[in-house]
């Protein structure tokens, strides 16, 4: 339970700096006419992509819990009883998409090392996130929540 906790706040700090922090510092560098360091195309495309991955996941994961405790008794829907719900089924099945679209994650984590994208910070960070969305894709595989088998 430990790791997919450390995989879901990872992966939500992803979300958070990319979509929110690093624009709004970016537009503050614009506005101070700061210079700026240009940042490769290829540099933005690694970040967007881990923070979609990793959004994805964690949005996985919520559904996956929310689906699991609805089911459980907390709003007290009787279909488990009798079978699976098609929202277990769906929300199983969205996994696919993230776990895909992962494999790009390592290529874009080497190459942010050998070309030096970004700070040696940010390219810890991202490696943790790589590692964290593995982990998080494993977890899942682990306890057949990775698609629908019967």
């Amino acid at each position: 339970m430990i790791l997919i906790v450390l995989v879901a706040l990872l992966l939500i700090s992803m979300v958070i700096y990319t979509f929110i922090i690093w624009p709004f510092s970016v537009l503050i560098r614009k506005l101070r006419k700061q210079s700026q360091n240009p940042m490769s195309w290829a540099a933005v495309v690694a970040r967007l992509w881990a923070a979609i991955v990793g959004g994805m996941l964690a949005l996985f994961l919520f559904r996956v819990f929310g689906v699991l405790y609805a089911i459980g008794g907390i709003a007290g829907n009787p279909n488990f009883v009798w079978g699976i719900t098609p929202d277990m089924i769906e929300s199983l099945q969205s996994m696919y998409l993230p776990a895909m679209l992962a494999l790009a994650l390592p290529v874009f984590t080497v190459l942010a090392w050998i070309k030096g994208w970004w700070k040696v910070s940010t390219r810890v960070y991202y490696t943790l996130v790589t590692l964290a969305v593995f982990a998080g894709i494993w977890w899942a595989n682990y306890w057949n929540l990775l698609g629908f088998r019967i």
